[in-house]
């Protein structure tokens, strides 16, 4: 009997590694926004690829290095994305946009959890334009 118990607990202990060690790393591939782009309107284009077929959908975050000017869920089709996103009016002329997946998997911008690992970051830039002071 004690034999068994020690197989089942060495079987589920093997199982749950190779649920560990199988974590896959997801590359984003994207054709817009390039890094150094110049936005000239508070839209932005992302589209792009991911890696992984499995996902769909991942969230962003857009910043002028002072807050948060935009936010927001992109939906995956077939491995590829392509959206126009709208975001508030800068104040400052140097921004980032950064890309995160849904690490508690509910389907929802978590910033504290999902925020912990960056997927992918492009550093961008603001028209004076459209920059609010």
């Amino acid at each position: 009997m004690m034999k068994k118990i020690l197989i089942f607990l060495f079987s589920l202990s093997l199982i749950s590694l190779s649920a560990c060690s199988s974590t896959k790393k997801v590359e984003l591939t994207l054709t817009s926004p390039l890094e150094g782009a110049k936005l000239e309107t508070t839209q932005l284009h992302i589209a792009g690829s991911i890696s992984d077929q499995d996902i769909s959908y991942f969230f962003y975050q857009i910043e002028d290095g002072h807050s948060f000017v935009g936010s927001g869920k992109i939906a995956i089709d077939e491995g590829k994305f392509d959206e126009i996103v709208e975001f508030s009016a800068p104040s400052n002329g140097n921004g980032m946009v950064n890309f995160y997946l849904d690490e508690d998997h509910n389907g929802t911008f978590d910033e504290e959890m999902d925020t912990e690992k960056v997927l992918h970051s492009v550093s961008i830039t603001f028209d004076e334009t459209i920059v609010q002071r």
